[in-house]
């Protein structure tokens, strides 16, 4: 007690304790999950690739050509594979954290919006857009990375949540919108005044998501889990 009331030091201390709690439960539930999945996918990609001799931190052009990267000259040239490999590719650990930082905070949500197999559809379809729209956008610049099929992750439920399909109350969904507009935009601007980022994947994963958002967000229901 201090002063007749609990200690302010203890009151701080176990909510710091609740939220790591908290925090510690959602990551073991997302790890179980197709997000889980597709983390560990891209994680054991970029552990093979270190053990087979590519630097963890700057890995080379050639490098990362011969594990599948994306690449106009290549990819045009009957190599259409690497649309799909190159999701599973990361430059650098530094890349892999953060898109699989990004993945965990949105892959949950959106798995309990639209159900599984509807969430990886939606993540594979938008980082083959991605990856179509970054071989457009500059076909002579080597792309890897799973942040097309993020930013379509991320354009979904930017859809879904403003039209409010799945009635989930305004209060819960105002601020989570309101952040994943905040960070598609603040990631495309970065982008763009950032030299080396590849915001054609971006850019097209997002207007996918966008659209396949609205059109699926029209077919869903209120559930439990959502």
């Amino acid at each position: 007690q201090f002063a007749g009331r609990p200690c302010p030091a203890c009151v701080y201390h176990a909510r710091e304790a609740a939220r790591r709690r908290q925090f510690r439960e959602y990551v073991r539930h997302a790890l179980s999950t197709a997000t889980g999945i597709l983390i560990g996918a891209n994680v054991l990609v970029f552990v093979a690739m270190v053990f087979r001799g590519v630097s963890p931190l700057d890995p080379t052009v050639d490098q990362i050509l011969r594990w599948g990267a994306n690449f106009g000259p290549y990819t045009l040239d009957h190599q259409w594979w690497r649309l799909l490999t190159c999701m599973f590719l990361h430059i650098g650990i530094v890349h892999l954290l953060l898109n699989m930082w990004a993945l965990l905070n949105v892959g949950p949500l959106a798995e309990a919006v639209y159900g599984r197999a509807n969430f990886v559809a939606i993540y594979f379809l938008c980082g083959l857009s991605g990856s179509i729209a970054s071989l457009l956008w500059n076909p002579t610049v080597t792309s890897a990375g799973a942040s097309g099929a993020i930013f379509g992750i991320i354009g979904a439920l930017i859809a879904t949540l403003y039209f409010d399909k799945v009635r989930i109350p305004r209060h819960v969904s105002r601020p989570i919108l309101s952040s994943l507009v905040a960070s598609a935009i603040s990631v495309l601007l970065y982008g763009y005044f950032k030299t080396g980022i590849d915001n054609g994947a971006h850019v097209g994963g997002l207007v996918s998501g966008l659209i396949v958002g609205t059109v699926i967000g029209r077919h869903l229901e209120h559930t439990q889990q959502a």
